[in-house]
């Protein structure tokens, strides 16, 4: 009975976009290993078990709060349904399973957990330094990841954490801002020498305070380079100061990377430039997916929803 309870409740969310009341928590069932996130509830009762190495992975598309949609606004007025604070517990892998999770707001990011894949993240807001990491970002990793949201915090920050010390990530993609007063960039605020292949930055990057480094990215890198590969990023820089780079500090070597050459303003050009309309454009996907890197997903012109015009990953 608990089994036909449990395929009933996926199986209607599956059919509509459930709000989270804001309220109501339930503990995921444990399905080959995995806890099943299927809404707002099962995600905070995910997030709030004690259990060290869990996983999850999410089965349905499902929202936070409803107006998503004017997720903008919420920089200035928040909803009101915000992400607890999760378990001390961390887990091991979130495995979005290519759903999409709509109206996220958190502090505490999105879960404490090692790796991130495969999911989807639009009308967001986000306002704590680790961004989708919740305080794992120096030792967490992502890939196959899209965000579409905001980002404000008080020091160094981007949606894939403060710090990156992995090697190697991929197939990451936000679309927003990141408003901070520390070294930033849409990605990462500092890394520490990796390979960044086949992503992409869209939106604007705002250092409020005296932060001398921001990037499209990543803000500083010390002391190694990072190296980009097929990769684009159109992003505005706003309220700059210091150095200021189309990707980030130290980006090299960078192999089949664009930017744009409509926004990059004083920013220092990096890699190959695009306008925004060759950008938006069904040759640039092909250009892109020329050059995918092995490992990496192919690309295409989104035709819906808040990415509508840009390329974007298939997944």
């Amino acid at each position: 009975m608990i089994n036909l309870h449990r395929r009933a409740m996926i199986s209607a969310a599956k059919s509509r976009l459930d709000y989270w009341d804001g309220v109501t928590v339930t503990t995921p069932a444990l399905v080959d290993g995995y806890y099943e996130i299927y809404d707002g509830a099962t995600l905070v009762g995910f997030n709030a078990l004690a259990v060290t190495n869990k996983k999850a992975k999410v089965v349905a598309d499902f929202a936070l709060n409803s107006n998503w949609q004017n997720y903008d606004s919420w920089i200035l007025t928040p909803p009101p349904n915000n992400m607890p604070l999760h378990s001390t517990s961390s887990a091991l892998e979130f495995d979005g399973g290519g759903h999409t999770i709509y109206g996220l707001r958190t502090s505490d990011g999105l879960s404490r957990c090692v790796i991130f894949h495969h999911i989807k993240i639009h009308g967001s807001l986000f306002t704590g330094s680790s961004g989708i990491f919740s305080g794992l970002g120096t030792s967490s990793q992502a890939y196959a990841c899209q965000i579409v949201g905001n980002l404000k915090a008080t020091g160094t920050a981007g949606f894939f954490g403060y710090k990156y010390y992995q090697t190697s990530t991929h197939d990451l993609s936000v679309y927003g801002s990141i408003i901070s007063d520390g070294p930033i960039g849409c990605f990462f605020g500092t890394t520490y020498g990796i390979n960044i292949k086949n992503c992409f930055a869209v939106g604007t990057v705002n250092p409020l305070g005296y932060s001398s480094y921001s990037g499209g990215f990543w803000g500083y890198n010390t002391p190694y380079s990072n190296g980009l590969d097929n990769c684009f990023e159109s992003v505005n820089f706003v309220n700059t100061r210091g150095a200021v780079n189309a990707f980030g500090y130290s980006a090299t070597p960078i192999n089949y990377s664009y930017y744009d050459t409509n926004k990059i303003g004083s920013a220092n050009p990096q890699g190959l430039g695009k306008t925004t309309q060759e950008i938006k454009s069904q040759a640039f996907v092909d250009l892109l997916n020329a050059h995918v890197p092995a490992g990496s997903f192919n690309w295409k012109l989104e035709t819906t929803g808040l990415l509508a015009g840009w390329p974007v990953h298939i997944f």
